[in-house]
């Protein structure tokens, strides 16, 4: 009772959705969710995965980030279902150290097991996530109700850049001298209080380290990104998403054409 009056008493809420729930085609499956942790503004938050598959729960490490400007952070976790662990089981999403969670149940129905060689599905497996915001108060009315490309285009694919060039030096430096952790951009980088920028690191089955990092006006339109991957454009360019997302992962964000001159941006 003590432990769900704090609960009822905690300022912050927490929302969870499945994406691609119920599964039924060839196994493994990947299974990916979308969640949104609100609370004050600007406040540093800590939340983990609980991912609940045959009756096993498995707990992701803890993810540090912190609220944006309005009071909200938006987080995504993935993980790999094979045919021996199909079946129902349950994703959970909780802030540390108060406790306030949400669960979403998922069903996975294996049509068959890709054979060996073709089990090995180039997915992306999310590891952490870091949302960024300004660390001054602002007045979020300045940025007004329409988004104007014309007025900061250049300024997030500035930040852009510098997000992917920060992250890519800290792999690098992580690999070489084994440094711990998988996001950079706490240690130096801050938004613009009118763009929300999300970074997602991670890795994919063979171990290989990948990252990506959104950016989208708070107001809407479309959302960029930037990913060590290639595809439409070199990595480290930034890739628009039209349609305003979601890009939940590197190869998705590799996969939208690129932002191109500010004419060709307008939503």
């Amino acid at each position: 009772m003590l432990f769900a009056a704090a609960v009822a008493r905690s300022p912050i809420s927490v929302t969870l959705a499945a994406q691609n729930s119920p599964f039924n085609g060839a196994c493994p499956a990947t299974l990916r969710f979308a969640g949104t942790i609100s609370g004050p503004a600007n406040q540093p938050v800590t939340y983990v995965f609980n991912r609940t598959i045959k009756g096993i729960v498995v707990t992701s490490r803890p993810n540090k980030a912190a609220f944006d400007g309005s009071g909200h952070l938006s987080v995504v976790d993935s993980f790999q279902v094979d045919s021996s662990q199909a079946g129902s089981g349950q994703d959970e999403l909780e802030v540390l150290p108060a406790g306030v969670k949400a669960a979403v149940p998922f069903s996975v129905s294996c049509s068959f097991q890709n054979a060996a060689p073709a089990a090995k599905t180039h997915f992306f497996i999310a590891d952490a996530t870091y949302s960024t915001s300004t660390p001054y108060r602002f007045d979020v009315s300045k940025c007004g109700e329409t988004p104007d490309p014309a007025r900061w285009i250049s300024k997030v694919r500035a930040d852009l850049r510098m997000a992917y060039a920060g992250e890519q030096a800290y792999l690098q430096e992580k690999d070489k001298y084994g440094v711990g952790g998988t996001v950079s951009l706490p240690y130096g980088y801050t938004g613009t209080a009118c763009f929300h920028f999300i970074e997602v690191a991670g890795h994919y089955p063979d171990h290989m380290p990948a990252f990506y990092v959104t950016a989208r006006h708070i107001k809407g339109g479309p959302m960029y990104c930037v990913t060590m991957l290639g595809g439409a454009v070199q990595p480290g360019e930034m890739h628009v998403s039209f349609a305003g997302g979601p890009i939940l992962s590197p190869d998705a964000c590799a996969a939208l054409p690129g932002a191109g001159p500010i004419r060709q941006v307008i939503p």
